[in-house]
């Protein structure tokens, strides 16, 4: 079996703004003959401006354009405000992982 593999990780504003991208081992085929890449998309900001994002997207995150237009999606998200609290979600983010088939 196939493991997701990391592909960009990235910085912004001298590193107040990074991401990861994982591609996974599996494409969706629309129709036949369009392929289309699953990736798994890690951002998080060090000066508290935004939450832990985790999310599964098909766009392939190489700069904040991109990074922008993944995060601009509104379903297939996890977020997780930097708060005491944000250890206790690791279960509900271990849940929404196991839903990325459903979300594609």
């Amino acid at each position: 079996e196939q493991a997701a593999m990391y592909q960009v990780v990235g910085s912004l504003r001298g590193g107040r703004r990074v991401w990861l991208l994982a591609k996974l081992p599996e494409e969706i085929i629309v129709a036949g003959q369009d392929h289309i890449d699953q990736y798994l998309l890690l951002s998080n900001s060090h000066d508290g401006s935004s939450a832990v994002t985790l999310m599964w997207t098909p766009i392939r995150v190489v700069c904040n354009n991109t990074l922008t237009a993944a995060l601009s999606t509104t379903k297939g998200k996890f977020y997780s405000r930097h708060t005491v609290g944000a250890a206790t979600r690791i279960d509900q983010a271990r849940d929404f992982l196991g839903i990325g088939k459903v979300y594609f």
